[in-house]
């Protein structure tokens, strides 16, 4: 199963270009980031970054064709999760919701 916390490993690491970048934004060790996305390319059964032929310091992530299109998707699973969290949050705050007399 996909968890939410690998599409936010996976997003942060594209979004910051790298994994230790990506590891120290989350809060996270960078082989607890690592083992996330490894996870995630082997539950799916698929690459989703090119891997370098060499080793450079500083180069960002490419991601593959599939992993340009889980990115996207990613996005958009994030965002409807942090909408669904803020609508219970604002509904525990009656902030929204409906008020019976």
């Amino acid at each position: 199963m996909i968890t939410l916390k690998q599409l936010r490993c996976f997003v942060t690491v594209v979004k910051t270009g790298g994994f230790l970048q990506a590891s120290i934004q989350l809060n996270l060790t960078q082989p607890t980031v690592t083992k996330s996305i490894s996870n995630l390319e082997e539950y799916l059964g698929v690459a989703l970054f090119d891997k370098p032929l060499t080793h450079r310091k500083k180069r960002l992530v490419n991601l593959t064709e599939i992993g340009e299109y889980l990115y996207i998707q990613a996005m958009d699973i994030l965002q409807k999760a942090d909408n669904l969290e803020q609508t219970v949050v604002d509904y525990q705050q009656l902030i929204g919701g409906k008020l019976r007399l």
